[in-house]
């Protein structure tokens, strides 16, 4: 932890303000997203195409964690972070899923 008169001149309030303190790490990040399983996610492409929810890349991003699942592959901290992100921002959208 920065002292306070370090830590001001450094660390913007735009920056603090981007910080999610849901991924605090990234092991359960990945978890979430394998917990959800192949299925999950390609409902949720499909949701999200057909209601032009979120922009088409990231539509195509939870399309992606489809791949990764279905083959069996431990999908990538980074993909799993941002689909995370996508599937809550469905879920305010209305996403219902239940397996």
């Amino acid at each position: 932890m920065l002292p306070g008169s370090i830590r001001d001149e450094y660390i913007s309030e735009i920056s603090c303000g981007k910080y999610d303190p849901t991924i605090l790490n990234e092991n359960k990040v990945v978890e979430f997203c394998k917990n959800k399983g192949s299925k999950g996610w390609l409902e949720l492409y499909k949701w999200l195409r057909a209601g032009r929810f979120l922009t088409p890349n990231e539509r195509f991003q939870s399309f992606n964690m489809v791949n990764f699942l279905q083959k069996g592959k431990e999908p990538p901290v980074t993909l799993s972070i941002l689909c995370k992100r996508i599937w809550e921002e469905a879920e305010i959208r209305g996403w219902n899923y239940t397996q």
